[in-house]
């Protein structure tokens, strides 16, 4: 079995976190188990709870993502962007 670096670990955990990615999508695009992504968001939540600087930077994620979201939001209100595209692109998690 091939271990992840760190690095894709957290490259994952930010796709969940910040960009908003469902753990299915991340599953089915990687071919890594889901309980292993779930485990992994997780883990870097709690690893948050305890160290300033990545509490920090999840806050950030966290921030940016809620923005992205309003403006979408605001786009889809003011007919932006259409609806039944935005829908289609999404994955539902499973």
């Amino acid at each position: 079995m091939t271990r992840i670096s760190d690095e894709t670990r957290r490259t994952f955990v930010c796709e969940n976190i910040q960009d908003g990615r469902t753990i299915a999508s991340l599953v089915a695009e990687y071919g890594i188990s889901r309980a292993t992504v779930s485990n992994w968001v997780r883990s870097y939540r709690e690893e948050c709870q305890n160290n300033d600087e990545e509490k920090s930077r999840l806050k950030m994620m966290d921030e940016s993502r809620l923005r992205r979201l309003k403006s979408d939001r605001g786009q889809l209100r003011t007919g932006k962007i259409e609806k039944s595209s935005q829908c289609s692109s999404n994955k539902t998690e499973v």
